[in-house]
């Protein structure tokens, strides 16, 4: 089964510490099938996984940028939880507009979403 982005992400900087799938697995307090299911997109990531995945990496100083949204993305959801109503307006907004591949990059490349 392929990796999903939020696997790709999480397997790379995993080898980069030189950290196999059981040792990390062992160390987040979980299986190692239940985290391989994570990294293909067998099973949703929940926000809390994410961040006990993104701890693990700010410890061993290999943080992961954009690991929230990579799990959004691989989740094919995005949480509005903690949102404020103008937010979740213009995120409804945006899901709705019919953007061509160069408006997409345009939009992505604002200074303001590369935090």
């Amino acid at each position: 089964m392929q990796l999903t982005p939020f696997g790709k992400a999480v397997r790379k900087a995993r080898i980069d510490i030189g950290c196999t799938l059981i040792t990390m697995a062992r160390e987040l307090n979980i299986s190692a099938a239940y985290l391989s299911s994570l990294e293909i997109g067998k099973k949703k990531i929940s926000r809390k996984r994410v961040e006990q995945i993104n701890q693990y990496f700010l410890v061993n100083e290999l943080p992961i940028h954009n690991l929230k949204s990579l799990a959004d993305l691989s989740n094919n959801t995005i949480s509005l939880q903690g949102l404020s109503e103008e937010h979740k307006a213009l995120l409804a907004q945006l899901a709705n507009l019919k953007l061509n591949k160069q408006q997409i990059q345009q939009i992505l490349a604002t200074p303001a979403l590369s935090g």
